[in-house]
């Protein structure tokens, strides 16, 4: 009789279970950090990066909004009789960009967990919270990476970026940062390096604002005089770097989103005809990330897009008519 890997006791829901709990403790701890982190005067404002699960079908989701109309109010002469033009009312389309992730696969023999005194099931169990730590920083690494990149690439090529390199980050580049946002004075969230926040704290005399709270190697810390009252994610994404000069990302309320847009998919097996009886797990999932304000171009970046794509500043095509409708700002320091 031929067996199967139906006759077996298998582990997938302990892999499950563990990558499940770890990354939906992640995602609360860092939307429930950010929440508290942006309340300001009684009033709760929506935090710079969003983290949420919907199931969303195909490659891209896309969908449509009202273009403002320019100088929809204008004066009149109550003595003319002149001809005026029409203007006419468009539409801006926004698209997001669905990327595909693969869990493994990992193998471990049963012999690995006798010798330590455990049993199988533990390696369902490690190798589930560790997938459930490293999934929330792949979520966090791409949607800097992206948001980063798409800010070289507004309609007024650096309208977005204050640039000063030749000096760490201090108070005034902050405040540069802010300026290119005009009137729209709101940073819900400000995400720079370990070593950028540091150089800031040399050069506000020493004073640190408070840690709320460490998630997945994130610190998440209040806003202090020197942040103009904006809470701080402190992260050592590679996407805040480039091995020279700091990034520091001002994001608005709710510019950048990430959706985790298909279930996962974990299966086991275990593995025969070899030395040592194996077990093998391997999975997979999907996630959907949106910037405010710009596009995926999907002529030039295609679908399914790899971390290098995400970061290429030209897949991203503003479409928000003014950079003061997009995700933020960026300031670039000396490193």
């Amino acid at each position: 009789m031929t067996g199967n890997v139906s006759d077996f006791i298998l582990y997938d829901e302990l892999f499950h279970t563990s990558a499940s709990e770890q990354i939906a403790q992640r995602v609360d701890a860092f939307n429930g950090a950010l929440t508290n982190a942006v309340q300001s005067g009684g009033q709760q404002r929506i935090a710079g990066i969003q983290l949420s699960s919907r199931a969303l079908i195909g490659e891209s989701e896309r969908h449509t909004m009202y273009k403002r109309i320019p100088n929809l109010i204008q004066e009149r002469d109550p003595y003319s009789n002149a001809p005026v033009a029409d203007s006419k009312l468009e539409h801006l389309e926004h698209v997001g960009i669905k990327m595909n992730r693969r869990i493994g696969p990992i193998k471990g023999t049963y012999d690995q967990f006798r010798k330590i005194g455990q049993t199988s099931e533990t390696f369902s169990i490690v190798i589930g919270r560790q997938a459930g730590d490293d999934i929330f920083q792949d979520y966090l690494n791409t949607a800097l990476t992206a948001g980063v990149a798409a800010l070289r690439n507004t309609t007024t090529a650096g309208s977005n970026i204050a640039s000063d390199t030749a000096n760490k980050l201090n108070y005034k580049h902050l405040n540069d940062g802010r300026r290119t946002m005009g009137d729209s004075l709101a940073t819900a969230l400000l995400v720079m390096n370990s070593g950028a926040y540091f150089d800031l704290i040399d050069n506000n005399n020493g004073v640190a604002g408070d840690r709320l709270y460490d998630v997945s190697d994130v610190s998440i810390r209040e806003g202090i005089p020197a942040t103009g009252g904006s809470p701080v994610l402190v992260t050592d994404s590679p996407a805040l770097t480039d091995g020279t000069n700091n990034f520091v990302l001002g994001l608005v309320g709710g510019g950048i989103s990430v959706t985790e847009s298909e279930g996962r998919i974990i299966k086991s097996e275990d593995v025969f005809l070899e030395e040592n009886l194996g077990m093998r797990i391997q999975g997979e999932g999907a996630f959907n990330l949106d910037i405010m304000g710009f596009a995926w171009d999907l002529a030039a970046g295609g679908t399914n897009p790899n971390a290098a794509a995400a970061g290429l500043a030209t897949n991203w095509v503003q479409y928000a008519t003014s950079e003061k409708h997009v995700h933020g700002y960026l300031i670039e320091a000396q490193g």
